[in-house]
Parts: C-alpha cells; structure tokens; sequence
C-alpha cells in the first residue's frame, strides 16, 4: 500500500477514534500544540461506556468538559505533573492529582509510572514518504506514543512541522482524525515600564 492509501484506511470519525478506549485504559495526551484539543473536547462523550479512565495531562489550552465537569469524576481518574489554569482548578477541586517530574526525565518516567496504553495527540500534516510529526512538542510524546499499543492522533494543519526525532510514519498509528483547530499559543505578557 501507498503512505496515502494506508492515511485513508487510517482515518476515521471522532467517534470511531474513541471506540478504541476502554474501561481501565491509562490515557496520554500530547502537549502545547501537539494537545489533542478535537479529541479532548469529545472524550467525556464516552463516559456512559467506560469507567475508571486515568488520564495524563500536561498543560492545557481548552476548558474541556472531562476535565473541569465534576460529573465526571468517577470515570476519569486525572494526573498532571503541570498545573495551568484549566488543570490547577481541577486540581483545587481534588479532581486531578498533581505528579511532579524533573522535566528530563518526564518521558521515561510517566512511561514507567503511568504506564499509558493510549496515546492521544496533534501531528503535522503527512509528508510524501508516509511520515506524521510529533511536533513541536517532544516533552513526553515520543516515549509515550511509543509505549502505548493503541496510538490515536488528529491531524492538523496548524501545527507546524519540526524535523528529526519527531517523525512518526502513519503504519504506526492505530487511527487518525483531522482536525483544523487553533493550537496552543502562549501570548506576549504586555510590556511594563521596565520592559519601555
């Protein structure tokens, strides 16, 4: 099969993405601009169907109802080893459990302690050899799309396309979706008198 062959016989719905979640599956969701935003946005749909979900997180840009809807609790078990605005409340509320990592070693560590099955993130578009990107983000991803059996991903066009160690080729991928959502951006703080 040709790489766009094996794209198409890859690409599914939203729905048919989070079919691929059960009950007890341990969760990994990419970082920054690689955060699964399309996926997170609907993953609370599935709650009538699983039960105890771990969830890793890192620093998220949306309010996504699985995780600041306390009606949810009960099916997705939530860890973060970032606290942001969205995580830091759910974290407040005792929702989410903060786990700290040395940022070095937070890719082989929540390998090793979270032991994820599912990994959940953005890539740039395919390249003409069959190859999606993990980028730009590479604080967990790579180790834990590695470790995961089962590899979801949204392909979108806003994410930019970073070269090296972030290449991921679509045979790989259990399933895909694309997406054309903003990607996380973080804005200029604006300048005080210090800064004039």
């Amino acid at each position: 099969m040709t790489p766009q062959e094996i794209y198409e016989s890859k690409k599914t719905t939203i729905q048919g993405a989070l079919a691929h979640i059960k009950s007890g599956d341990r969760l990994v969701g990419a970082f920054y601009a690689n955060e699964p935003a399309t996926l997170y946005q609907h993953l609370h749909t599935i709650a009538d169907r699983v039960d105890r979900v771990t969830v890793w997180t890192g620093n998220i840009k949306n309010q996504h109802p699985f995780l600041v809807d306390p009606s949810y609790r009960d099916t997705f078990e939530l860890y973060s080893c970032f606290l942001g605005p969205v995580t830091r409340q759910a974290h407040a509320e005792e929702r989410l459990s903060y786990v700290p990592f040395d940022l070095r070693a937070l890719g082989p560590g929540v390998v090793e302690f979270g032991r994820p099955n599912v990994y959940l993130g953005g890539v740039a578009p395919m390249d003409e050899e069959g190859y999606l990107y993990l980028s730009p983000s590479l604080q967990w991803e790579y180790e834990t799309f590695r470790a995961a059996e089962t590899r979801i991903v949204e392909v979108n066009p806003r994410i930019p396309r970073v070269y090296g160690s972030t290449k991921i080729h679509v045979s790989e991928v259990t399933c895909l979706i694309e997406t054309d959502c903003d990607i996380y951006e973080l804005q200029d703080a604006p300048a005080g008198e210090v800064e004039k």
